[in-house]
C-alpha cells in the first residue's frame, strides 16, 4: 500500500471539509453522506480502472510472460491480489476522507458511506478484468465491426475496442453505484435491509472477477498479438509524433 495518497487525504481533509462535508453544521446528514460517498466511490473507481488497465494491457509483465506457457486465469488471479495491496492506498484514503462524519458522533453515517466505498472499490477491482478482456474479443470480432466503425473516430477500429474500455467500465460499475446510493441514506435512516443492498458492489466486483478467468484463457495471450498491431499502426504513421501517441501508455 502507497502510504503517500493516504497522507494527502488526511492533509486535504480539514479543506474538504466545508465543501464535502457541509452537512455537519446542520444539513441532511443522510442525504450528505450519500453525496459524498458517491464521489469519493467515482474516484476511487476511475483510479483503479485506469491502474488495473495498465496491469493487464500494458504492464512492464507482458513483455516478460510473453515467450512462455503462462496459465491465464492463476495470472488474473495473481495480478488481483497484487493490485488490492498496491491500491488499498485508495480505499483507505475514501475512508480519512469521510473520518469527520465519525469524528462528529455520526457512527451509522460514516459506517453506511464507508460500506458504499469500499464496496465500490472491490467492484472496480474485479469488473475491470473481464471488461478489458472483453473488449480484446470485441476488437477482433467480425460482430462488433460496426459498431466500432461508428466509434473509432480517428482511430483503427480494434484501437477502439481499447479506448472505449475504460468507459464501459465506469457504465458497469457506476450506473450499480447510483442504484446502490439510495441505499446509503435508508441505512443511515434505520432501514436494516438496506445494509444488504449494500453488498451489491462487492458482489459485482466478484461476479466480474469470476467473469474474467474464462476470458483470461481465452485472451490474454492473443492482447499481445493485437497490441503489436496497434503499435505497428502507430510505428508507420507519417509524424513521429503521432508515433508516440499510443493509448495510455505514454
Amino acid at each position: 500500500m502507497r502510504l503517500l495518497p493516504v497522507l494527502a487525504a488526511a492533509l486535504a481533509t480539514p479543506m474538504l471539509r466545508p465543501v464535502l462535508l457541509r452537512f455537519l453544521d446542520g444539513g441532511d446528514v443522510a442525504a450528505g453522506t450519500a453525496d459524498a460517498a458517491m464521489r469519493i466511490g467515482f474516484v476511487v473507481m476511475a483510479l483503479l480502472a485506469l491502474h488495473l488497465y495498465t496491469d493487464l494491457v500494458r504492464g512492464p509483465d507482458r513483455p516478460v510472460l510473453d515467450p512462455h506457457p503462462v496459465d491465464a486465469p492463476a495470472l488474473l488471479s495473481a495480478l488481483a491480489v497484487r493490485a488490492a495491496g498496491e491500491r488499498l492506498d485508495l480505499l483507505v484514503a475514501g475512508l480519512v476522507v469521510l473520518s469527520p462524519i465519525a469524528l462528529a458522533g455520526e457512527w451509522v453515517a460514516f459506517a453506511a458511506g464507508g460500506l458504499f466505498v469500499a464496496g465500490t472499490w472491490v467492484a472496480a477491482l474485479g469488473v475491470p478484468y473481464a471488461v478489458y478482456l472483453g473488449a480484446v474479443w470485441a476488437a477482433r470480432s467480425p460482430k462488433m465491426a460496426a459498431v466500432l466503425e461508428l466509434m473509432r473516430g480517428d482511430n483503427a477500429p480494434m484501437h477502439a475496442a481499447l479506448i472505449y474500455a475504460p468507459g464501459v467500465v465506469a457504465a458497469v460499475v457506476g450506473l450499480p453505484m447510483v442504484w446502490v446510493l439510495v441505499a446509503v441514506e435508508w441505512a443511515i435512516k434505520g432501514w436494516a435491509l438496506a445494509w444488504l443492498w449494500l453488498l451489491l458492489l462487492p458482489a459485482l466486483g466478484v461476479a466480474g472477477l469470476l467473469a474474467a478467468r474464462p476470458l483470461a484463457r481465452r485472451y490474454y495471450v492473443p492482447t499481445t498479438a493485437l497490441l503489436t498491431e496497434i503499435d505497428g499502426m502507430y510505428a508507420g504513421a507519417k509524424e513521429a509524433d503521432e508515433a508516440r501517441h499510443v493509448y495510455l501508455e505514454w
